[in-house]
C-alpha cells in the first residue's frame, strides 16, 4: 500500500497557521446566537482557498485574473510580454504557496518558456528560498531542472547548460534543504535527488545528506521511491554503499511488486555500484523466467537485467537459458542490445564455461556479434571526450610507456581482439601481441564513494561496475593490465618514479 503523505515541520506550521486565522475569521463572522467554529471548521473554512490567501501584495482574484492571462496569451507574444511584467512584479509579494503555483503556470505557458524568462523568475525566487516549505521548494526544483533542461540543452559531453542564475538557485537551494532534510519526507527525498542529479547538480556533502536521511528512515520509503533515489545517485556517479544495501533488500523483498521499469533502473545501479546480492539474484533470476514463459519481456530489458546479472559475477542458469531462447525468438534486436549480449557471451565463457557450453551462441552467431561489437564501439561511436587534465595525463603515460618498449608501440584508445577498449596499450612491432594493457582511473570510469568519513582519500572513489567487468574478462583471457589512478600520477614528479 503507498505511503500516506506525511508533512515536513514548515508545512505543519503552516498549516497551524491557517487553522488559526479561519478560527479567528470564523468568530469574527459568526452571527448572534451561532456556535464559535472549532478547529475541525476551520480546515473546512480554509478548503476552498489557498492558504495565505491574505498576503500582502496580491488578492486571490488578481492572482486567478493573471492565471487566465497566462493561459490565454499563448497567441500572443505581446500579451505573454505584459503578462511577464505582472507576474515579475507580482511574484515577489505573494506568500510561498502561490508563488510556487504561479512559477509552474509560467512553466507551462510554452510561449514564456525560454531561458532568459527563467533567470528573470529565479532571480526574484531566490531571495525568498527559505520561506518555501519542503514540498513547494521540492516542486519549484523540479520545474526549475525540467525548464533548464528544455530550454538549454546539453553541452557536446551530455552536461546541462545551466546560466549563472540556475546554478545559483540551485546551491542556495541546496544549503537551504541541507538544514532541513531529516524533515523532509520519503518522497520529496527522492523528487530533489532527480531533479538536481537530472541538471548535473552534483555537490557530494548534499548528496552524502540525502544518503544518511534516507538510510535513517529507510522503513518509510516505497520500493518506488527508494528506486528512484539510487537511480539519481547512479545518474550523478555518486554510491553510498548503506543506500545501495537497502536498495537491494527493497527489490529482494518486493520483487514480484515492483514494475518492470524500476527492475530495470535498480538491477542499473546495482551493477554499476557493484553491490552482490544472491538472494535477489535467485528471486530476480525466478522472476525473469516465468515471465519469459509468457512473453511478457521486450529482448531489450531482458538483455539489461542479464547484462546486470554478469556485471554483478551473478549466474542463474535457467534465466540465462530462457534469455538466450528469448534472444532467439526476437524479431529485430537493437544494436546496443546486441552490444551488451556479445559481453554477455564473452563473460559467460570467461567465467562459465563449464555451464555455459551446454546452450552456448554458435560460433558464426559470436563471430558477427564480434564484428558488430567493434564496429560500434570503435570509430566516432567510441570516442571518449576526456577533461583537459585527464587528457594529459593518458598522454604523459603514453609517452613514458613508448621510451619502455623497445620493440614496440604505443597506443591509446586501443581495442583489443575481444573488441573491448583499454586506455593505452603496449604492442609488440614482430608478433603484434600485446605487451600491458594500461588502465588510468579517473571520472571516466569510478564512481565516488560517500560512505561515512573516516576511510583514506584513495579510498573514496570505486571503479564503475561496466568498467570492472571489462577488466575482469581480460585478465580472465590472460592479458596483463596495469591500472593507475590520475591522481597518483600527477604526484609523480620525477621521469624515474614515473617510469619505476
Amino acid at each position: 500500500e503507498a505511503e500516506r503523505p506525511q508533512k515536513d515541520a514548515s508545512a505543519l506550521s503552516t498549516l497551524l497557521q491557517q487553522v488559526q486565522s479561519n478560527v479567528a475569521r470564523g468568530r469574527n463572522s459568526v452571527r448572534p446566537g451561532e456556535p464559535a467554529p472549532g478547529v475541525q471548521q476551520a480546515f473546512a473554512l480554509g478548503s476552498a482557498s489557498t492558504p495565505g490567501s491574505g498576503s500582502a501584495g496580491a488578492s486571490g482574484g488578481a492572482l486567478e485574473e493573471l492565471h487566465r492571462r497566462l493561459e490565454e496569451s499563448s497567441a500572443s507574444p505581446d500579451a505573454q510580454k505584459v503578462a511577464l511584467g505582472d507576474v515579475l512584479e507580482m511574484l515577489p509579494k505573494l506568500e510561498a504557496a502561490r508563488a510556487t503555483e504561479l512559477f509552474v503556470r509560467v512553466h507551462a505557458s510554452e510561449g514564456l518558456r525560454s531561458a532568459e524568462v527563467l533567470d528573470d523568475l529565479l532571480q526574484v525566487l531566490r531571495p525568498a528560498i527559505p520561506k518555501f516549505n519542503s514540498p513547494q521548494l521540492t516542486r519549484v526544483l523540479s520545474t526549475v531542472a525540467s525548464w533548464a533542461l528544455s530550454a538549454s540543452g546539453m553541452d557536446e559531453s551530455k552536461a546541462a547548460r545551466l546560466s549563472d542564475h540556475v546554478q545559483d538557485f540551485f546551491g542556495a537551494s541546496s544549503t537551504e534543504l541541507s538544514l532541513r532534510l531529516m524533515d523532509v519526507v520519503p518522497r520529496d527525498l527522492s523528487h530533489i535527488a532527480t531533479a538536481l542529479s537530472s541538471v548535473g547538480h552534483v555537490e557530494p556533502r548534499l548528496y552524502g545528506s540525502l544518503a544518511r536521511a534516507a538510510v535513517a528512515r529507510s522503513e518509510r520509503f516505497t520500493p518506488q521511491e527508494i528506486v528512484a533515489l539510487a537511480a539519481a545517485f547512479d545518474r550523478a556517479a555518486f554510491m553510498h554503499t548503506a543506500l545501495f544495501e537497502i536498495l537491494a533488500r527493497c527489490l529482494r523483498s518486493n520483487v514480484k511488486e515492483v514494475s518492470f521499469r524500476d527492475l530495470l533502473r535498480g538491477a542499473r545501479a546495482l551493477a554499476v555500484g557493484g553491490i552482490r546480492d544472491e538472494l535477489l539474484g535467485r528471486e530476480l533470476g525466478d522472476l525473469l523466467v516465468r515471465r519469459a514463459s509468457e512473453g511478457a519481456l521486450p529482448p531489450e530489458e531482458f538483455c539489461s537485467l542479464a547484462w546486470s546479472f554478469v556485471a554483478l559475477g551473478l549466474y542463474h542458469d535457467q534465466m540465462f537459458r530462457a534469455f538466450f531462447r528469448a534472444l532467439e525468438d526476437a524479431a529485430v534486436v537493437p544494436g546496443e542490445t546486441l552490444c551488451q549480449l556479445y559481453e554477455i557471451h564473452v563473460t559467460l565463457k570467461a567465467f562459465r564455461s563449464d555451464l555455459y557450453k551446454k546452450y552456448e551462441l554458435p560460433g558464426d552467431t559470436v563471430q558477427s556479434l564480434r564484428e558488430h561489437y567493434r564496429k560500434q564501439r570503435g570509430g566516432k561511436l567510441r570516442e571518449q571526450r576526456l577533461e583537459q587534465s585527464a587528457e594529459r595525463v593518458h598522454r604523459d603515460v603514453a609517452e613514458v610507456l613508448g621510451k619502455l618498449v623497445a620493440d614496440g608501440s604505443v597506443q591509446k584508445q586501443h581495442q583489443t581482439s575481444l573488441g573491448f577498449f583499454v586506455d593505452i596499450a603496449a604492442v609488440s612491432r614482430k608478433t603484434s601481441r600485446t605487451v600491458v594493457f594500461i588502465e588510468v582511473d579517473g571520472p571516466h570510469t569510478l564512481i565516488q564513494s560517500l560512505d561515512p568519513s573516516g576511510a583514506r582519500k584513495s579510498q573514496t572513489y570505486r571503479v564503475r561496475g561496466d568498467v570492472l567487468l571489462k577488466r575482469r574478462v581480460l585478465q580472465q583471457e590472460g592479458f596483463h593490465i596495469v591500472v593507475i589512478s590520475e591522481e597518483l600520477w600527477r604526484s609523480l614528479d620525477d621521469s624515474r618514479d614515473k617510469r619505476d
